[in-house]
């Protein structure tokens, strides 16, 4: 099962919001080096086993970009792709560095 992260469900139910920095080691979990991660949420009643967003969705920016472009009610103001900006986390390959890398969440 997919988990897409929403602020307006995190405000609605204390149960959906996560601290940024569980979300973006969440977006850093590659199975085939960490394994899945596990995360709270602030409450304290969520628990999320996750990997990286590739595994469950093959785009997983595309979909969020999706969900923005048909909700309204969360996006009342995003009229289309122009008025969207996407940060996109992740664990890609980089020639910059090619050490071993182990993540831990501070």
């Amino acid at each position: 099962m997919s988990f897409l992260f929403s602020c307006a469900d995190a405000l609605e139910i204390d149960c959906y919001d996560f601290k940024m920095k569980d979300m973006c080691y969440m977006t850093l979990a590659d199975p085939t080096v960490v394994g899945e991660v596990e995360v709270r949420s602030v409450d304290e009643r969520s628990k999320i086993l996750a990997v990286e967003g590739g595994v469950a969705k093959n785009n997983p920016t595309g979909t969020t970009i999706t969900h923005v472009l048909n909700n309204k009610q969360e996006f009342p103001f995003c009229n289309g792709v122009k008025d969207i900006l996407v940060l996109s986390l992740g664990n890609g390959e980089s020639g910059f560095y090619s050490g071993d890398i182990t993540l831990t969440p501070t």
